[in-house]
């Protein structure tokens, strides 16, 4: 998959099921109305939150709630962000497709996505979000708002790229990470699994797996 426009347009039109009711909720709720993609349900674990509503949507129950409803009659959209590393949002992502669900594309009409990027099923990409040509999404990542993701970069599957972060030509950012809201990580790259870059550090050295940078240049923080 290409264009932003393909993902919203050229799948399927099932009803969709948001699981997940925090704040990332909210934006893709009004985001999936914009698209005038059907809301079938909207679903979280946190029992204080049920009968609740977000924007006149209610809240009607826990995930397994979900099972009563044919994975070939639905699409999941993925409302788990994450302010620290994206585990829950790739546990739900694991948990749902080994079931036999699928999760939707969301890609906002005000991204900009090049012909030649590739955005993997389960992507989100948020709204001023650009992507440049020959860069790679992988599954179930979240490019949120103003994020940009410049050529022949890679990000792997699950991770979390914040609002206003800058990720630079010809990066590879590894599975399952965090980069943290306007922070930059420049040309040619390498961070491992796991990886957490602070919001507005500069990632200036490949990073290993699972460390948490932070500052400017970007540095491990100690114990």
């Amino acid at each position: 998959m290409t264009l932003g426009q393909d993902a919203n347009e050229s799948g399927n039109r099932k009803p969709v099921v948001i699981l997940g009711a925090g704040g990332h909720a909210r934006v893709l709720i009004s985001l999936l109305r914009l698209i005038d993609r059907p809301i079938h349900a909207l679903l979280d674990d946190d029992p204080t939150k049920h009968s609740q509503a977000i924007d006149g949507l209610s809240i009607t129950g826990a995930f397994d709630r979900l099972l009563q409803y044919p994975a070939d009659e639905v699409e999941l959209v993925n409302a788990i962000g994450s302010a620290h590393r994206p585990t829950a949002r790739q546990a739900v992502y694991e948990q749902f497709t080994k079931l036999g669900y699928t999760f939707a594309t969301l890609i906002h009409p005000a991204a900009i996505i090049a012909p030649q990027a590739n955005v993997q099923p389960g992507a989100q990409v948020m709204a001023s979000a650009t992507i440049q040509a020959g860069a790679q999404i992988e599954s179930n990542c979240l490019i949120n708002t103003a994020s940009v993701i410049d050529h022949d970069t890679t990000i792997g599957a699950h991770s979390h790229i914040a609002s206003g972060a800058t990720i630079c030509g010809s990066v590879r950012v590894g599975k399952g990470c965090h980069i943290g809201a306007g922070a930059t990580v420049i040309q040619g790259m390498t961070l491992g699994e796991g990886v957490v870059v602070a919001a507005g550090a500069t990632v200036v050295n490949d990073v290993g797996d699972q460390q948490l940078v932070q500052g400017t240049p970007a540095k491990p923080r100690r114990p």
